[in-house]
């Protein structure tokens, strides 16, 4: 899918470009089915010319086992200093695509109107992490923990059990076409999600009322998130049970492999049809 490089501005060379999607486009009418992560990329693969009926949408899934609303993470906020504050936790990678110094902005704006009582978790690593921490410093933030990967997601887990809130984010981009697996974690430990990403994504939250959707250009829109959500637990609390419900509703990762079994199917049977 290389429109996901394109949209970030991480990929600009437009032979590359061409050359890349040329291969995309050779791959799409080799396949006998396409199983796209997003509505907006079943929209990119179908304007290629592909049959709108060989591409089904079949989303990244919810782990309703792992993730779990009663999971105890009490040992997590204590490990990582959190204390009784509001906790937002972002999980997973500190790239370019993430485009996270708009949480560390949000947080400035937290400790410029002394909210001293929430705090903004960041776990994981990738190519930003040290510019992350390094622009932490530099606003001289005490908000901000960074979280370093742990051997398993069952302790990952615990650490999203011990926050209050999830965070999904992503750089600004032209097209949202993205499908996080964060999101729909966060949705199954039965935690609100803020987003920062439109389209599908943010209208799924919105929607369903598990969570509020942001301005991917205002920080301040993350800040003033929080301290809605941490003056009322009530809200909170109603958000984070439509999260669970709508993850053991829509995203099932049983129901999900049910739909690409279908898909899987559909594909040997056409083939059959071919040889015979």
């Amino acid at each position: 899918w290389p429109e996901a490089l394109v949209n970030v501005g991480a990929l600009r060379n437009p032979a590359v470009i061409w050359w890349l999607q040329q291969m995309a486009r050779r791959i799409y009418r080799a396949a006998d089915q396409i199983v796209a992560l997003s509505p907006g990329i079943k929209e990119g693969i179908v304007r290629t010319g592909v049959e709108d009926e060989k591409v089904t949408v079949i989303p990244n899934g919810s782990d309703l086992d792992l993730f779990d609303p009663n999971l105890d993470g009490t040992a997590s906020r204590e490990q990582l200093g959190l204390g009784d504050r509001f906790a937002a936790v972002y999980f997973g990678a500190m790239g370019l695509a993430n485009g996270l110094e708009y949480v560390i902005e949000a947080a400035k704006v937290l400790a410029d109107r002394q909210e001293d009582d929430i705090v903004i978790v960041l776990h994981g690593d990738g190519g930003k992490r040290a510019e992350l921490e390094s622009m932490t410093a530099d606003y001289g933030l005490e908000n901000v923990v960074f979280s370093d990967l742990v051997p398993s997601k069952e302790e990952m887990a615990r650490i999203v059990a011990g926050c209050d809130v999830c965070l999904t984010i992503y750089r600004a981009a032209k097209e949202l076409t993205w499908s996080p697996n964060k999101m729909f974690d966060a949705l199954a430990a039965g935690r609100p999600v803020l987003i920062n990403v439109g389209g599908w994504l943010g209208e799924t939250i919105e929607n369903n009322e598990c969570g509020m959707c942001l301005d991917p250009n205002q920080p301040e829109a993350l800040a003033d998130a929080l301290i809605e959500l941490s003056h009322e637990p009530d809200l909170c609390r109603r958000m984070g049970q439509n999260a669970r419900a709508l993850a053991e509703r829509e995203f099932d990762r049983r129901r999900l492999a049910a739909r690409l079994e279908e898909v899987l199917m559909t594909a040997v049977q056409r083939d059959f049809v071919k040889t015979e």
